[in-house]
């Protein structure tokens, strides 16, 4: 494919006026490299706090399901010893009734 050529002829004024919009583009576009550089810095700025908060979230959530094992754990432990009291405390009322129960035959008897 060949190449067309075009001669162009502006005026001095003109073509000065091309050149300093020309710079002007070209320093917009600068300003949109600078702006763009930025832009990524603070993205990952942004990213970086972003996953700071999220890892401290997560070792808040670990503290609270390590406290929330060791209440189920003392928990259980708990339950344990209520059910031995209670046993204990059965075995003791029952060991009373019968107790009271010989006292009373014992005093029915000697009436």
């Amino acid at each position: 494919m060949g190449f067309l050529e075009i001669e162009l002829w502006v005026e001095n004024e003109e073509f000065r006026k091309i050149r300093e919009r020309k710079r002007e583009v070209q320093k917009n576009f600068e300003r949109i490299e600078e702006l763009e550089e930025t832009l990524e810095v603070l993205q990952m700025k942004m990213l970086l706090e972003k996953k700071r908060r999220l890892e401290k979230k997560i070792e808040e959530i670990k503290r609270y399901y390590e406290e929330l094992i060791e209440f189920s754990e003392r928990a259980k432990r708990d339950r344990e010893l209520l059910k031995q009291m209670r046993k204990a405390i059965s075995e003791e009322n029952r060991k009373f009734r019968k107790e009271l129960q010989a006292r009373r035959n014992e005093d029915n008897c000697e009436t």
